[in-house]
């Protein structure tokens, strides 16, 4: 994470998934390698379908909004452009709306939609 994302905590006051100032918490990496969907847009893979039972992009939306994410914020000058297709595809599909993109910035910004959280099946 950069020092630069840890300033923009600063000014909109929201909780970073994978933010820290000192020390990098246990739990972070674990929600980052545990959550469905967190997992494929931190690792840049839809990986195996073994375990989850419905499709990420369909469940998505739910796990952020289970965890209070209201915005996922895609920083384009730290990916690759692979990365960049398959985060902005996967977001695409899954959130169904129109990012706000800030070009002066290298910012993608998606507001996550508010709707019903539906179990999820593991």
């Amino acid at each position: 994470m950069a020092f630069q994302d840890l300033y923009y905590q600063t000014v909109h006051n929201k909780a970073l998934v994978g933010g820290y100032s000192a020390r990098y918490p246990a739990n972070v990496g674990d929600f980052q390698r545990k959550t469905p969907f967190i997992k494929e847009l931190q690792y840049y893979s839809l990986g195996t379908k073994d375990i989850l039972k419905e499709d990420v992009t369909d469940i998505g939306t739910s796990v952020l909004n289970a965890n209070n994410i209201r915005y996922v914020i895609v920083h384009k000058n730290q990916l690759s452009s692979d990365q960049l297709e398959f985060v902005t595809n996967l977001l695409n599909k899954t959130l169904k709306t129109e990012p706000d993109v800030y070009d002066e910035d290298g910012l993608i910004v998606y507001r996550v939609p508010d709707e019903t959280i539906q179990p999820l099946c593991f």
